[in-house]
């Protein structure tokens, strides 16, 4: 357990230090529309999701940007327990960094909920045995309730922001998706964020 309550204190440390750097910045309207008009276009002739949910999303993105400043530094892009390797030790050695469309330590705490909040890596590895997943979702579950506290202690504007990327962030993965599992991960996760 000492190890699980230091790898997340380590990740929390991390997100502390991008968030204390950040700089305040108006929000990306430009940017944010491009990128939903990208998603549209993409998502247009996607007959794996339900055409009625696709335009509610983007319509809700489209209608919900937050008129706050968000907070603007580098980030991972990618900050899934998938890009990252555990030593016996206690360290995190971060991979496979990826270029976000906004660069924001909100978006590395939005991609570790996928994980720890929707368990989306276990979404995705199907080969895992079910003993092995009981024991990742207490594991889940536990780091789960770290980075809600940590949210929750945010700024109400930031925590605004965190709730438009999450939803935003599951947007983003629904070109890419193939199996019907994730299809359906998306989906029951979007309603429930929306509805």
């Amino acid at each position: 357990m000492n190890l699980i309550v230091d790898l997340s204190n380590q990740l929390i440390n991390y997100l502390n230090f991008y968030l204390d750097q950040a700089n305040a910045i108006a929000p990306p309207l430009t940017i944010i529309k491009n990128k939903l008009i990208a998603l549209r276009s993409q998502l247009i002739n996607n007959h794996k999701f339900n055409h009625q949910l696709i335009n509610q999303v983007l319509l809700f993105l489209e209608e919900n940007i937050p008129p706050f400043p968000l907070v603007s530094h580098c980030c991972h892009g990618d900050l899934t327990f998938s890009n990252m390797i555990f030593t016996r030790t206690g360290k995190i050695y971060l991979i496979d960094f990826l270029d976000s469309f906004i660069e924001s330590p909100l978006v590395d705490l939005v991609k570790l909920r996928q994980d720890t909040r929707f368990y989306w890596s276990l979404t995705i590895d199907t080969q895992l045995e079910s003993h092995k997943v009981c024991k990742v979702k207490q594991v889940l579950t536990y780091m789960e309730q770290r980075f809600k506290a940590y949210l929750d202690r945010q700024p109400a504007h930031l925590q605004r922001w965190y709730d438009y990327l999450e939803i935003f962030n599951l947007v983003r993965i629904m070109p890419y998706v193939k199996q019907e599992q994730e299809i359906q991960f998306l989906t029951l996760h979007l309603q429930e964020l929306l509805f």
